[in-house]
């Protein structure tokens, strides 16, 4: 079970993550959800060890994981991945006219896309 007791996380006089306190049930299905600036990706900042929190704690099986380095909270089961889009704006473009244009002309190199 992962739980997380009176955390605090400010930046300068911005207030993060204020006396936050949580318990996520072993086997649960949760969401965090907030509008922008909510704290959301503090919060997950520092359950991942991304950040240490001002003062708190957050228990993963009563243990404190305050402190350890990313990897060690990694070994112990909690892991952050990112959604990182696999092309770019221009490169959809690229690959969404590449096709139907190189089927124009018998030399596929004459066509190039370049996005607006």
């Amino acid at each position: 079970m992962l739980r997380v007791e009176n955390l605090h996380k400010s930046f300068g006089g911005v207030h993060a993550i204020e006396d936050l306190s949580i318990d996520f049930a072993a086997g649960s299905l949760s969401a965090v959800i907030g509008p922008n600036g909510a704290g959301k990706t503090t919060f997950f900042n520092l359950i991942s060890g991304g950040l240490q929190p001002d003062s708190g704690k957050i228990l993963l099986d009563g243990e404190n994981m305050v402190g350890l380095s990313r990897n060690a909270i990694v070994h112990k089961g909690i892991g952050r991945a990112f959604q990182v889009a696999p092309y770019s704006k221009a490169s959809r473009w690229k690959k969404a006219f590449a096709l139907p244009c190189n089927r124009l002309w018998d030399e596929p190199p004459r066509c190039t896309a370049t996005s607006p």
